[in-house]
């Protein structure tokens, strides 16, 4: 299973992106490299990746995304807080893809769940989920005006043969 994320622009009108990531800037293997239950904070803090039990959640190649495989845990991004006070109609656009043979439910499922915080991360509220073979999907979801978001990302897939991209 695959999740492929076009990276949040956020936008407060149709316009203006005031926060956004393409993963287009970094070297091939920056992130989690290894097997293991682990954190890696990006460098100027705009975003961190966690992973439990995966074999890595990194850069993979010089195209712009990360990517994890095996996350019989859970690998999970999450961006810092965005700073939105004052903007009005916040909008989350997200790219997420999945490679290989996904299930969709039972002890083997494979998924993606995107989580909004207004509170600075806190408590979070879920905005986006799907499982098994979804292939592409680009999200286009709104968010409550706040002062602050926080977004979150968590992906789950069973297999080495089996992966899952944000872009």
């Amino acid at each position: 299973a695959g999740c492929f994320c076009s990276f949040f622009a956020l936008d407060l009108s149709a316009q203006d992106v005031i926060w956004s990531e393409y993963f287009d800037g970094y070297a091939v293997d920056y992130g989690i490299t290894t097997s293991a239950d682990q954190s890696f904070d990006q460098e100027n803090g705009k975003w961190t990746i966690t992973t439990v039990n995966c074999d890595y959640f990194k850069k993979t190649t010089s195209s712009g995304y990360i990517e994890t495989t095996n996350a019989l845990g859970i690998a999970t991004w999450t961006s810092g807080v965005i700073a939105t006070d004052g903007y009005t109609n916040l909008e989350a656009d997200i790219r997420i893809r999945e490679i290989g043979d996904c299930e969709e439910s039972g002890s083997w499922i494979d998924y993606y769940r995107v989580s909004v915080s207004y509170d600075g991360g806190t408590n979070y509220s879920e905005i986006g989920y799907d499982s098994g073979d979804f292939g592409d999907v680009s999200l286009d979801l709104n968010l409550t005006v706040s002062a602050t978001i926080r977004l979150k990302i968590e992906l789950r897939n069973t297999s080495d043969e089996e992966q899952h991209r944000i872009y």
